[in-house]
């Protein structure tokens, strides 16, 4: 879990500045160290089953929770590099394990 306060409904210390229309959002971890090398084996090494690692991290996170889970898209260039999208397989392996639909409604804009 990311660092925080350790009280129930509190903010942790990451996401105590961000905006009220935030509140909804949730974090499986801190962005640093070890979760960093991992999204980037994911993104730039090919370790494509640390999302399975992932979505189950994730998935209690999103106990109770309604709503859709929607990966932005990365550029058509990286897709075709990697072979897949990343937020993309996150989001459907996350699906597998939370029960919450997958959504691909944002479209990239064009640089």
């Amino acid at each position: 879990m990311p660092r925080g306060t350790g009280a129930e409904g509190l903010p942790c210390r990451e996401c105590a500045g961000w905006p009220a229309s935030l509140a909804w959002a949730r974090s499986a971890v801190a962005f640093d160290g070890p979760a960093v090398r991992l999204v980037h084996g994911l993104k730039y090494q090919g370790w494509w089953r640390v999302a399975d690692l992932m979505a189950a991290h994730m998935a209690p996170l999103l106990a109770g929770v309604r709503g859709v889970l929607v990966p932005v898209p990365t550029t058509p260039g990286r897709a075709r590099i990697r072979g897949y999208n990343q937020a993309e397989m996150i989001a459907r392996k996350l699906s597998l394990e939370s029960g919450l639909d997958v959504s691909d409604v944002l479209e990239r804009a064009p640089a």
